[in-house]
């Protein structure tokens, strides 16, 4: 691993808190109407859809992070963390 490879492990992306916030605001059903039960998507009304699918979204947002973008501190310094 080069140092520009290791300098980009070491920070965070800034896109990440925008990220989560929009992810959160649009998975909380507040924009729908209340007791709104149409359309269904597969048999679950549409609010239920949107919020499982936002759901997902940030399951598969902090999986990417904790995967691929997880800084590698203490790697190769001698420090023994």
């Amino acid at each position: 691993m080069n140092a520009s490879e290791t300098d980009n492990r070491t920070r965070w992306p800034w896109w990440i808190i925008p990220a989560y916030l929009v992810l959160f605001t649009l998975g909380v059903p507040w924009y729908f109407p209340e007791g709104q039960t149409e359309p269904l998507i597969c048999g679950i009304p549409i609010w239920a859809a949107v919020s499982l699918g936002c759901s997902v979204a940030i399951s598969a947002l902090t999986a990417y992070l904790a995967l691929r973008r997880w800084p590698d501190v203490g790697k190769g310094d001698g420090d023994g963390i």
